[in-house]
């Protein structure tokens, strides 16, 4: 969408929007200006990742009244500009005596409240900082427009709505400058103030917000070494002739890199290496360089040989388990971005500029692609536990059959339920949870604290453990009460693919129906949707001994009578409820 014009983007849209089917994904625009142009470019961008995204309007400045109308959107985007308050707000405004402005300020101060109280239980509410670029031009004046907005924006900074982003309008506006972003005549004309330039970039802006909660976030950076971790060729410099020093010009550039990388990797970012090298050579230089901030053991996985780059990545991706459209690499070589993009469309590449003054740049970029609404402990550990997966995987060799290795791992499983629920980590594996998951909803963390706090659901959440380690929350089942009291349907049933493979969803399945049947529940209802991702569990319902009401190209009804659910006599995992 970057170069298109505003007539080709609708008309891409609407050819998109033609063929996409199921759920609509509504998204509301609370305005106090016209603001139309942004339709069609929201929708493109979503729907071009196969979200059935639908953007509506709200009434041109109405949005207090429109907040209540808007509450259960998707997402509701707040454009709340300083320069419209009221009207000829830039000539009035700095007339304004103490009594008339603090009236002004406090009428408008609790507007922003209620409004933000109306769309609490809305999954994601964007809100744009107040910006006086409109309304305040001369950089040594305090006037009241600088005020008010400080007044109007401290709400929002002290908002404590888990759902909201505040959104730095103020950086897209200054990456494009004034002249660029506003269009005067339109705006005295028909109050709209931005060009269709600016509205681009701003969605662009908010994409990475608007994919995190759709589940789109990429997981694993892949990178280069020669000229992308260290400046010079190591099998030609040697480790020691290779510039990663912070003390000169060259090597400034790559040392904060470094520090980038590894504030990637806390946030849960997994790092892993695709270079051309003799992996000799590169080792030497982890363990040789002092000034060399990463160490190996930051990377989850590395192909460091002569093979090509796309088989290498496609092997990275089988290793991790983590689907090629989870990737991002880095690289200097046109020549191998180039391969990638075409054999492996999916991945987004990035290239190292040749001026190295531009990094930092193009890093900024690549850091928005791991862009997460929330932080989770299992986010922090990451790549510890894709440690303890190898050793895993190393001991599994040892076993002749499968039961006898998920024996051998001692799995313990513990329970939360109702108000123990960790919330963060529950909506972000309705987020991200793509491969073993039956019906793969999208949750926001007010969204599953409604559920919590709702009677007609019941949430519970699965930690495991093995000899090995902690794999954190995994697993995740949402259920709905019926009408009928005794009835009970499956909303969501998903597991992390960290966990796949050692049949806990069995385990996990027969807890929940011993629980069922002590609350007095006879029957179960339940769906698979069809998604690109989740193929492996199409026939899961089927194994449990459900029975297929409905088959279609892109779902599957089910029922199950609790008390004909036979259960599996051999029990390979401990299960025990959080207290």
């Amino acid at each position: 969408m970057n170069m298109q014009k505003l007539s080709e983007v609708i008309s891409e849209n609407t050819k998109i929007g033609a063929n996409l089917h199921g759920t609509i994904y509504e998204i509301g625009v609370l305005s106090n200006i016209t603001i139309n142009q942004i339709k069609d470019p929201i929708e493109l961008v979503l729907r071009e990742k196969g979200i059935n995204a639908e953007v509506e309007l709200g009434d041109y400045d109405n949005i207090v009244q429109d907040s209540i109308r808007f509450k259960s959107k998707k997402i509701v985007i707040v454009f709340w500009e300083l320069a419209n308050l009221i009207e000829d707000f830039n000539y009035r405004v700095d007339s304004l005596d103490a009594s008339s402005l603090e009236e002004l300020v406090s009428r408008f101060e609790s507007e922003i409240s209620f409004v933000l109280q109306n769309l609490a239980t809305t999954p994601l509410v964007l809100f744009n900082r107040f910006s006086t670029l409109m309304s305040s031009r001369d950089p040594l004046m305090v006037d009241n427009s600088r005020y008010i907005a400080g007044r109007l924006n401290a709400v929002l900074d002290n908002a404590l709505h888990a759902n909201l982003i505040v959104v730095e309008i103020d950086n897209v506006i200054c990456g494009l400058g004034a002249t660029v972003t506003f269009d005067w005549r339109l705006w005295q004309s028909s109050k709209l103030p931005y060009t269709y330039t600016f509205i681009r970039e701003y969605v662009l802006a908010i994409m990475p917000a608007l994919y995190s909660i759709n589940g789109l976030s990429k997981k694993v950076l892949v990178v280069d070494c020669d000229n992308t971790l260290w400046g010079g060729v190591v099998g030609e410099d040697g480790p020691s002739g290779i510039d990663i020093s912070s003390d000169t010009r060259r090597g400034k550039s790559f040392f904060e890199i470094h520090k980038r990388l590894l504030t990637l990797k806390n946030k849960g970012v997994l790092l892993a290496i695709c270079s051309k090298n003799n992996a000799n050579d590169v080792e030497e230089v982890f363990t040789s360089r002092p000034d060399f901030l990463l160490s190996s053991k930051d990377f989850v996985a590395q192909r460091i040989n002569w093979e090509r780059k796309d088989h290498n990545i496609v092997s990275l991706s089988e290793e991790l388990n983590v689907g090629l459209d989870s990737f991002v690499f880095l690289d200097d070589s046109d020549f191998e971005l180039g391969l990638i993009s075409n054999s492996l469309p999916e991945v987004d590449c990035f290239q190292v500029p040749s001026n190295l003054s531009e990094y930092s740049s193009i890093f900024d970029s690549i850091e928005r692609k791991f862009f997460k609404i929330s932080m989770t402990q299992e986010d922090q550990e990451r790549a510890k536990m894709y440690f303890e997966e190898a050793s895993r995987k190393a001991d599994k060799n040892k076993w002749t059959n499968q039961d006898e290795y998920i024996q051998s791992l001692g799995l313990k499983v513990t329970v939360s339920t109702a108000l123990s629920i960790p919330i963060s980590r529950a909506s972000q594996l309705t987020q991200k949870t793509n491969q073993f998951n039956l019906t793969t909803k999208r949750y926001s963390e007010s969204e599953i604290e409604k559920m919590v706090n709702d009677d007609n659901f019941f949430i519970s959440s699965y930690a495991v453990a093995d000899k090995y380690g902690d794999y954190g929350t995994t697993a995740l089942i949402i259920l709905e009460r019926d009408v009928n009291s005794d009835t009970l349907i499956v909303d969501t049933f998903l597991m992390s693919c960290r966990v796949i493979g050692r049949k806990l969803e069995f385990a996990i399945f027969e807890y929940l129906m011993v629980s069922l049947v002590e609350a007095g529940f006879r029957t179960l209802k339940s769906k698979y949707i069809k998604t690109q991702k989740n193929a492996q569990v199409n026939c899961f319902f089927d194994s449990l001994g459900f029975r297929c009401l409905k088959n279609t190209d892109v779902k599957k009804d089910y029922i199950l009578e609790i008390a004909d659910y036979k259960a599996s006599p051999k029990q390979l995992v401990n299960i025990m409820e959080l207290k």
